[in-house]
């Protein structure tokens, strides 16, 4: 990133410091923090697993919330819905804690715009009361028809992310939801179990070592050592 900066400004020095050379050099300063800053963070949903307090019909499961796909046509398959009850929640376990940067939700599109208005987002560790009795992230205070609303949780730790209406009769619906991490939070080791395997694979490696050096040792006539002999 440094190196890539002193380019633009060794590119801008010496142009002259023409206009069009200053404007080129800034939109191109643009787009490089633009793609560097979307290159920072993973998405995190996608590997979770959700439940909800209630679902709607097979149309409207907990998955289709975090399936990657922001389609906002619920006929489409690929939103989520609970039933008409009181205080509806969805949640999602993220399988492990994660320090969260934002958080993105899409909206119906095809109608139920304002059912998502006062929804609240929280962040933390404890399932008491089935997550709900976690720390708030933001309130959601209202997105547009199949728009999405991203909601700074700055850092916020959690493994358990929950949306719902506390107190409220009425439906929770939405198409997808987006748990952003900063890459830096994320361990370079996802997978304990491969680390193991290759551990064992390098103990079995130098095992086999040594039993073909003691092998070749065995058979080596007595009286010679490794290496020249002297005359």
């Amino acid at each position: 990133m440094k190196l890539l900066l002193l380019v633009v400004l060794v590119w801008t020095a010496s142009d002259e410091a023409s206009a069009g050379g200053i404007m080129m050099s800034i939109t191109f300063l643009l787009l490089l923090i633009i793609g560097t800053s979307n290159a920072q963070y993973k998405n995190v949903a996608l590997q979770g697993r959700p439940t909800q307090s209630s679902n709607a019909g097979w149309l409207s499961t907990g998955q289709n919330a975090i399936d990657g796909n922001t389609d906002s046509l619920y006929l489409h398959g690929s939103c989520f819905s609970t039933n008409f009850e009181l205080s509806p929640w969805w949640r999602l376990d993220l399988l492990k804690s994660y320090k969260i940067s934002h958080i993105l939700i899409t909206n119906r599109g095809d109608c139920c715009e304002t059912f998502i208005n006062g929804a609240e987002i929280l962040i933390g560790d404890s399932l008491a009361n089935n997550g709900n009795n976690n720390p708030r992230c933001a309130s959601v205070s209202s997105i547009g028809l199949g728009g999405t609303g991203t909601f700074q949780c700055n850092d916020m730790k959690g493994q358990y992310v929950n949306i719902g209406l506390p107190g409220r009769l009425g439906f929770l619906t939405f198409c997808e939801v987006q748990v952003f991490v900063s890459s830096k939070n994320i361990p370079t080791n996802n997978n304990p179990a491969q680390g193991s395997a290759n551990a064992n694979a390098n103990a079995n490696a130098n095992a086999n070592v040594n039993v073909n050096i003691y092998s070749r040792a065995k058979q080596q006539p007595k009286g010679q050592k490794g290496g020249s002999s002297r005359k």
